[in-house]
């Protein structure tokens, strides 16, 4: 996985800057969970979060494999808007891909 790879440990990876997803989404003015200024649910916006990691558990590379995969639940504000939020997002995937990838 990227973490053996490139020497980050698993903390930095979900909620480290310049290093998670999260930090790359947050680079863009969008609220993300996890990220270095919400480490963890209890730490972000109002509102409920799923468990998650079905997508991830599911198609995922954990249990060996070659396929990484990473899931984004998103608020109804996001999905109101996906023209302006998903080319944010999107951008913040592709930038956090070329770093790890």
């Amino acid at each position: 996985g990227i973490n053996a790879e490139y020497g980050y440990s698993f903390s930095q990876l979900i909620h480290g800057s310049g290093v998670s997803l999260g930090s790359f989404i947050q680079g863009r003015r969008v609220t993300a969970v996890p990220s270095p200024q919400y480490p963890r649910p209890a730490d972000g916006v109002d509102g409920q979060y799923f468990r998650g990691g079905y997508i991830t558990r599911t198609y995922g590379s954990l249990e060996g494999g070659s396929v990484d995969a990473i899931q984004v639940e998103t608020p109804p504000y996001i999905r109101d808007y996906p023209e302006y939020y998903g080319r944010l997002i999107g951008e913040a995937i592709v930038e956090w891909m070329r770093l790890h990838y």
